[in-house]
């Protein structure tokens, strides 16, 4: 027997001895597969080329590990319901043309064509990663985080508050309208009362609206710097802390210490001290920090009568000294010391017979006999306590003149006679 057909009985054996161990139902090709089920003695067999489980739900094909590589079917039967390709696929959201929402709860969720997610309501989760690989984060609790290109903005909610922190930098509102936007800060829920930041003409502003304005420090020292202040309103201050004031062009500064100068710009120095209608102008001068009477002196121009007073508190209230009066005069309420010579005014007159009255406003009369050759008569009369007049002849008129003077009240006598002769005269 040579080794072809030896090859073939071996074949027809095995055929044998194998369909001796498959059973045979109802004429169909039946086979044990998978051991005993819990309906029949088998798990699966097949059926017209069918390949059935015997038991209703409780077998898989394929198991993790041992995928089936591809399946090929024109129809997928998923609980009772056929599936012939994608578009069967039962689906919770629904087409609105444009976008795609839930069946259930309208409205919550939107798919737009373009990509844009727009949810209405709450959305949990730890991190969202927007498009450009930003995070928004809440990994920490009480702060949600921005990370983006390296720097990460926090929002920390302390209590009632908000705080903003970056890991890098700072943070700058900018608002690209160049005609309009502000930024407003409204606190304690004051709507009418607040402060708003802008920009006009390349300048940044600082408002106060509906209010006044008031920066406070805690330490009680507000400092800027060496920056130059300007205002076109009033400014009020408390104590003020300056070298120089700049007053038009004009300087008010410290020169050395204790020493103020007052410097114009380009004309006389004029200190004005005006007073209010119907009120004195006051100057006032206090030594040693105005302990003691006598301590303070003022210079005053006086609203009643336009007197200059120097004025004391020797007394332990202000009194005139010295008065000047418009016309000139000086009165004083003590005796004045003269260590050189005394200078006053001066009169002419020129003296007649009938007499011509001297001056008892000046200190030196300056006679001129009128030549008539007889007795020229000066009179005077009666001055203050205390008061000096000279008389000096400066011209005869002719020779033979005379001239003599007549107080009013003279003590021993009634006239002072003189010849005439130039450079003759008394002191009374």
């Amino acid at each position: 027997m040579n080794k072809s057909m030896l090859r073939l009985l071996a074949l027809v054996l095995g055929v044998l001895l194998f369909m001796g161990n498959i059973p045979a139902f109802a004429g169909d090709l039946e086979a044990a597969l998978g051991g005993p089920g819990t309906a029949e003695s088998y798990r699966w067999y097949i059926d017209d080329g069918d390949l059935i489980p015997a038991d209703d739900s409780l077998y898989d094909v394929g198991a993790s590990g041992k995928e089936v590589a591809n399946v090929y079917a024109d129809t997928l039967t998923l609980g009772g319901v056929a599936i012939t390709g994608v578009s069967s696929l039962s689906t919770p959201m629904e087409d609105e043309g444009t976008y795609v929402q839930p069946i259930d709860g309208a409205g919550s969720i939107k798919l737009y064509d373009n990509g844009n997610l727009v949810i209405t309501g709450a959305f949990t989760g730890d991190s969202a990663t927007l498009e450009n690989g930003a995070v928004l984060a809440n990994a920490v609790n009480n702060a949600v985080t921005l990370v983006e290109n390296s720097d990460t903005l926090t929002m920390s909610f302390t209590g009632n508050d908000l705080s903003l922190d970056m890991s890098d930098g700072g943070v700058i509102f900018a608002l690209t309208d160049a005609t309009d936007g502000t930024v407003d800060f409204m606190t304690n829920n004051d709507v009418d009362d607040y402060i708003q930041i802008s920009t006009a003409a390349n300048q940044p502003l600082i408002n106060f609206v509906g209010c006044n304005g008031k920066i406070t420090a805690a330490s009680g020292a507000i400092s800027f710097d060496n920056e130059n202040l300007s205002t076109t309103g009033t400014l009020s201050a408390g104590a003020t802390t300056v070298t120089s004031l700049i007053i038009g062009d004009d300087t008010l500064s410290r020169t050395t210490d204790d020493v103020f100068e007052f410097l114009s710009n380009d004309e006389h120095t004029t200190v004005l001290i005006t007073g209010f209608e119907s009120k004195d102008a006051i100057l006032k001068l206090s030594a040693d920090q105005s302990d003691d009477n006598g301590d303070d002196w003022q210079l005053v121009s006086n609203q009643a009568d336009n007197t200059f007073t120097l004025e004391n508190d020797t007394s332990g209230a202000m009194v005139a000294k010295l008065t000047v009066g418009t016309n000139g005069d000086v009165t004083t309420t003590r005796n004045m010391t003269i260590g050189g010579a005394f200078i006053g005014g001066t009169d002419a007159v020129t003296a007649t017979s009938a007499g011509v009255a001297a001056s008892l406003n000046s200190l030196t009369t300056i006679i001129t006999t009128n030549g008539d050759a007889d007795l020229d008569n000066v009179t005077l009369a009666d001055g203050t306590a205390g008061q000096i007049k000279i008389f000096c002849i400066k011209v005869e008129g002719a020779a033979g003149d005379t001239v003599k003077i007549t107080p009013a009240n003279m003590a021993e006598g009634t006239q002072i006679t003189f010849d005439g002769t130039i450079g003759q005269g008394c002191t009374m």
